[in-house]
């Protein structure tokens, strides 16, 4: 598929090229772990969030997961507890309580080199997913995007649960295409299931996306596929994979009447906790702006290549692969779940926080992609070779100097550390 595919570059004709895509992949790669690894610290001011699953893992360190009905009892009872994340969250801290007692080290530095290490793996799987589903070059400038990415890199060096649950979610979105592309192959479900119930382990929304994905496969199954059973079938094993999930975590946070409690109780801190009610609500068109904000260069080519791909325009992407249709829709489903999922957190109150989008960048950052890709394509296709080629170096230095922008609007507003999270207010009233 990767020969089938890359026919298609405006790069594929010149000549020495047969090495560059995976040549480029891998430097860009590297690129991106170096600069994760060069930001992870020092990092002199921690959020509460951090210090809470720190203290959270420290205890599990000490005591195993006999420490859990304890640290459970102990949030339900006090009030001032609920506004910090909850001790539920054992996907998140149990590894964090690993790297404890490897390196003997108890500071939040732990579970930002977990964050970390997510965000490199979140990289690895969006490489995959835009070889298997978009071609070379839209991969590659997918990845330079991601690499830059001011919310990506501000994510993975804190000890936060969002950069695990990312890559959680954007597995679910790439099983989900997996299904949409080949609805008769059992692996992929059998995948899904495990990713989205592993999901209940790390946050209490966790098995958010992984729901969206599943009721997507089910209508494709029944619309298009006309397997009514093979969809009823899906939606009974994932009911089945969360009940269990959520099984082991009653059973090992101190009963379900505990776990209960704190998903009570964390609800109805949205009622009086005041930083949420300040900083993470707000009209929707300033939620959709911090996108502009973060990376502009992204958000006029994924516009583009949202509107070609409505129109049609990705079948190019690989003229000659079998099942293009199934490749088209799996590509519409990536648009349609950023939609969704972008949609539900701005509608929910206090859910306007950056944090929560990761897997949407990943989708936003293949249709910019795809729209780079589409206007080369263009140039190439109406333009004499020696106007073709200049097209496509003002591209590659625009692009460049696209996520050169990124990375400095990183270091500008993120880096200083006067941002201590990512909700809509705290980016809005911190940018500069």
């Amino acid at each position: 598929m990767y020969a089938e595919q890359a026919h298609a570059s405006p790069i594929a004709t010149l000549p020495g090229t047969g090495y560059f895509y995976p040549f480029a992949l891998a430097a860009v790669m590297l690129l991106a772990i170096a600069l994760r690894l060069n930001n992870l610290a020092p990092v002199p001011f921690r959020s509460p969030d951090e210090w809470a699953h720190t203290s959270q893992a420290k205890v599990i360190s000490r005591d195993g997961v006999r420490g859990l009905p304890g640290l459970v009892a102990q949030f339900n009872a006090y009030r001032d507890f609920w506004i910090y994340p909850p001790p539920t969250r054992i996907g998140y801290t149990w590894p964090i309580s690993i790297l404890m007692r490897l390196t003997g080290r108890t500071g939040p530095e732990l579970g930002a080199s977990l964050s970390c290490a997510c965000s490199i793996l979140s990289l690895l799987l969006l490489i995959l997913m835009g070889l298997r589903f978009f071609n070379p070059p839209i991969t590659l400038i997918a990845l330079l995007f991601m690499c830059a990415s001011p919310l990506d890199l501000a994510i993975a060096r804190r000890a936060w649960a969002d950069s695990m649950l990312g890559l959680v979610n954007l597995a679910c979105l790439y099983l989900s295409c997996e299904i949409t592309r080949a609805p008769r192959r059992t692996a992929p479900y059998i995948l899904l299931v495990l990713s989205g119930s592993i999901a209940v382990f790390i946050k209490e929304t966790g098995p958010l996306a992984f729901g969206l994905c599943a009721a997507w496969i089910a209508v494709i199954l029944i619309v298009r596929e006309h397997a009514g059973r093979r969809a009823a079938l899906l939606i009974l094993v994932s009911i089945l994979g969360l009940a269990i999930a959520a099984g082991i975590l009653t059973a090992v946070c101190g009963g379900i009447s505990q776990v209960a409690a704190v998903l009570r109780n964390f609800k109805a801190a949205r009622n009086f906790g005041n930083y949420g009610i300040e900083y993470q609500n707000g009209p929707y068109a300033q939620f959709l702006q911090l996108f502009w904000l973060t990376s502009p260069a992204a958000v006029v080519m994924g516009f583009v290549g949202i509107v070609a791909l409505l129109l049609g325009g990705d079948r190019t992407i690989s003229p000659a692969a079998a099942g293009e249709s199934n490749f088209h829709l799996a590509r519409i489903w990536t648009v349609l779940f950023s939609v969704i999922f972008t949609a539900i957190w701005m509608l929910t109150p206090q859910g306007q926080n950056f944090r929560y989008l990761y897997v949407v960048m990943a989708a936003l950052y293949f249709m910019a992609g795809f729209g780079v890709w589409l206007l080369l394509s263009w140039a190439r296709a109406r333009l004499a070779r020696e106007p073709a080629r200049a097209c496509l170096v003002l591209a590659v230095i625009l692009l460049i100097g696209a996520a050169v922008r990124d990375y400095r609007c990183f270091t500008r507003v993120f880096r200083g550390d006067l941002i201590l999270d990512l909700s809509v207010k705290v980016l809005r009233d911190n940018w500069r």
